[in-house]
């Protein structure tokens, strides 16, 4: 970890048609409430609810998108 991050790097994956679990989905919203920064790999960002997480970091809200 870089010094004075104390924070994890989650690896999720959300297709079209699956379900969240409501308690997956309120433990995501948690954490991006208070994400400084989003880092989205491979993304369409079209895939609802998760795509909406993205918008629910601090503000400004910095966001990366890397696709190939």
């Amino acid at each position: 970890m870089l010094q004075g991050c104390d924070g994890y790097l989650s690896n999720t994956i959300i297709n079209f048609g699956d379900s969240l679990r409501k308690k997956t989905l309120s433990t995501a919203e948690e954490h991006a409430e208070q994400a400084d920064v989003v880092l989205c790999l491979g993304t369409t960002l079209r895939v609802s609810p998760a795509c909406d997480l993205v918008q629910m970091g601090k503000e400004p809200v910095r966001l990366i998108i890397c696709n190939r």
